[in-house]
């Protein structure tokens, strides 16, 4: 599926990928880190949510 969101995302045009989980589904955090993707600051509407992690990758 990633893999998938990063050919829509690319041939798109788009230079960035972002997304967001929770901090207890740390499967998925080791996932994204596994692929590349880097945490990052929480962007709208998660940006008040204690529980969410972001993560960008660009393309």
């Amino acid at each position: 599926m990633i893999r998938e969101l990063k050919g829509f995302a690319h041939e798109r045009g788009y230079r960035r990928t972002v997304l967001m989980t929770r901090e207890r589904m740390d499967y998925a955090i080791k996932m994204y880190e596994g692929l590349g993707y880097k945490r990052i600051e929480n962007y709208p509407p998660y940006q008040h949510m204690d529980d969410a992690v972001c993560f960008a990758k660009d393309l």
